[in-house]
């Protein structure tokens, strides 16, 4: 407690709201759970006669192990959220990279070496679900190739778009005094919507293979659902 007490206000909230979050995912993962585990020797009533019961075990086991891995995940992010920011993490790199003048090239290798250590940090959580869950269980669909392709790809794109991004806010702190932050909340919500609209035709397809749904009673009744809530 009084190490709590002795934190500057910012620290606080962050911490505060940070242990808020935490509680409510281990709150809403027990209660899955829980409903994973009273359901498992039986299909539910909406799926009887569609899936069998050895379907139905199967993804509930799958289900059960990704809990029990997105937990551990959690702790692991946590940790690293923790040495980034309490710890120091991001002084330091700020300091090693980052000139007086915060002129624009030291920004981009603060990001570069920010978005670098960060991809190999989640390389072991990616790893291990897609070649050690998914493969249990007979989901993965990912070669080992596919798997460093579409990571060289994540890294192209997200240099792409987040370096001007980023670089767009720092000018924004230059120019625009005390009330930077305000313009860099509406820069950043803006950038987001606009991601929106290019993910879907641009970013999506770099990664996934897309065709039409052909026709027959599946593409009929989803029609039909989409006409009847009006999206």
């Amino acid at each position: 407690m009084d190490l709590f007490n002795s934190l500057n206000p910012f620290t606080k909230v962050f911490f505060s709201l940070l242990c808020i979050k935490i509680l409510v995912q281990n709150y809403l993962d027990l209660r899955q759970r829980k409903s994973l585990k009273k359901n498992i020797h039986q299909v539910p009533a909406p799926f009887s006669g569609i899936i069998s019961n050895e379907e139905h075990l199967k993804a509930t086991r799958y289900n059960l192990e990704k809990l029990s891995f997105g937990k551990t995940v959690r702790s692991y992010r946590l940790i690293i959220l923790l040495l980034w920011t309490l710890g120091g993490g991001l002084e330091f790199l700020s300091y090693s990279t980052l000139s007086q003048s915060n002129d624009y090239i030291s920004v981009i290798k603060f990001l570069l070496y920010f978005f670098a250590i960060e991809m190999v940090l989640g390389l072991p959580v990616s790893i291990y679900s897609t070649f050690v869950i998914e493969q249990k269980y007979g989901f993965n669909k990912t070669t080992k190739k596919t798997f460093i392709t579409d990571l060289f790809k994540s890294i192209l794109i997200s240099s792409i778009l987040m370096i001007p991004l980023f670089l767009g806010l720092l000018k924004l702190l230059n120019v625009m005094g005390e009330n930077w932050w305000i313009y860099s909340w509406a820069a950043f919500i803006g950038f987001q919507f606009i991601l929106i609209f290019l993910y879907p035709k641009f970013i999506a397809p770099l990664f996934n293979k897309f065709s039409l749904l052909p026709e027959g009673e599946l593409a009929t009744s989803i029609s039909e659902l989409l006409k009847k809530i009006n999206f």
